[in-house]
């Protein structure tokens, strides 16, 4: 369950990507936040997203260990804050509204001030990202729906416990769809709050260490959503009293077939960040298919899989 929990199966491929094809060069900009649509730098990303796909339909397929693993270069939102338009066409499923720039470690940012991958220097307020999405037909699909980062630690140390039930997060974050509100999962410990003070090793603070069940998306199954035939306008209002070091300012949103371990990309999905026909949001292109092995030819190429 620790290898599920902490999503190690992508990791691992993600890292041996990096030995088997290489780095042009190290992008620091992009720890956190991937370029916007139009920038040329996201094509090494929906490259990379090609490849390890293929590793998660062609070699992991067959393993018991978990792989939550999608695409998701072609999403395209746009992010508001308090009101303010700070960014459009943002090209990724995890979107780091604020999170703490760690200098020296993660590559984040510095001490110059830098917004190191978030989208705001603010602490506190509410965002809404949104985005459009054409769906070929009406169908209900998978979501994964979430409000805290990836890269969060020490259990429910700094995180104030898990959500109330009935709620998507402390805050109080909701998620609509066509104007309809996507009520949040039944978390199995819904309102737990951190038990007895624990002193951890590397750290001064008394650290409250509880172990996660179900509590972020990819520890648990797909929220299923309803798309319409046609253009659907997904929002998540997204509000923050106080974001710390270990409770970042996030969300995340994608649409997915299939399970948690074994998720699949819904094909002939299209995503604008701007109302259809109105100025202000370019349309991604990208309509994939399911089965991604047959829209990659280039399977036998250097990058293609990771050799054992």
């Amino acid at each position: 369950r620790v290898i599920g929990d902490q999503v190690m199966m992508p990791a691992i491929a993600m890292l041996s990507d990096a030995f088997w094809c290489g780095r042009d060069e190290d992008e620091k900009g992009f720890y956190r936040r991937l370029p916007l649509a139009g920038d040329p730098r996201l094509a090494k990303a929906e490259e990379l997203e090609r490849r390890i796909a293929q590793q998660r339909d062609l070699v992991y397929s067959n393993q018991d260990l978990p792989f939550q693993f999608l695409r998701q270069t072609d999403m395209r939102w746009r992010v508001s804050v308090d009101g303010e338009v700070v960014a459009r066409d943002v090209a990724q499923a995890t979107i780091l509204i604020w999170h703490k720039s760690t200098a020296g470690v993660e590559g984040a940012g510095d001490a110059s001030g830098s917004l190191g991958g978030s989208f705001t220097k603010k602490r506190s307020g509410t965002a809404v990202l949104e985005t459009w999405i054409k769906s070929p037909t009406t169908q209900t699909v998978g979501a994964w729906i979430g409000f805290t980062a990836f890269d969060r630690d020490h259990g429910r140390a700094y995180s104030g416990g898990t959500p109330p039930r009935g709620k998507w997060g402390r805050y109080d974050p909701t998620v609509e769809i066509n104007g309809v509100k996507v009520e949040p999962p039944a978390l199995k410990s819904a309102g737990q709050k951190p038990g007895g003070d624990v002193k951890h090793l590397l750290y001064v603070h008394d650290l409250d260490e509880v172990a996660y069940s179900d509590e972020e998306y990819y520890m648990r199954e797909p929220v299923p959503v309803t798309l319409r035939e046609g253009w659907n306008h997904v929002k998540l209002t997204v509000p923050c009293k106080s974001c710390g070091n270990h409770a970042p300012w996030a969300a995340t949103f994608a649409p997915l077939l299939g399970t948690t371990a074994r998720p699949q990309e819904v094909p002939g999905l299209e995503y604008r960040s701007g109302p259809p026909g109105r100025l202000g949001g370019k349309a991604s292109s990208a309509k994939r298919n399911a089965g991604l092995v047959a829209e990659s030819p280039a399977v036998n190429d250097d990058c293609a899989l990771t050799r054992f």
